[in-house]
């Protein structure tokens, strides 16, 4: 499987989660091999905080999910 995301991406953790994350932009600076987790620098702390990518989403692919409701 290919990783969904790669070092340099903008991303959002999903607003729906009951994270401390929920709704938080940042910056991807890993990704494990598996694509299952990765390293992401939040614009507003913490940075290097890893969390699973399934609650992730490119920030462009969360922008365009907005204008559409």
């Amino acid at each position: 499987m290919t990783p969904k995301f790669k070092v340099g991406d903008r991303v959002v953790y999903n607003q729906s989660s009951l994270s401390i994350y929920a709704g938080k932009k940042g910056l991807v600076k890993k990704v494990a091999k598996s694509g299952g987790s990765a390293v992401i620098d939040f614009d507003d702390k913490p940075k290097g905080a890893l969390v699973l990518t399934y609650n992730l989403e490119l920030e462009q692919e969360a922008q365009d999910d907005d204008a559409e409701r």
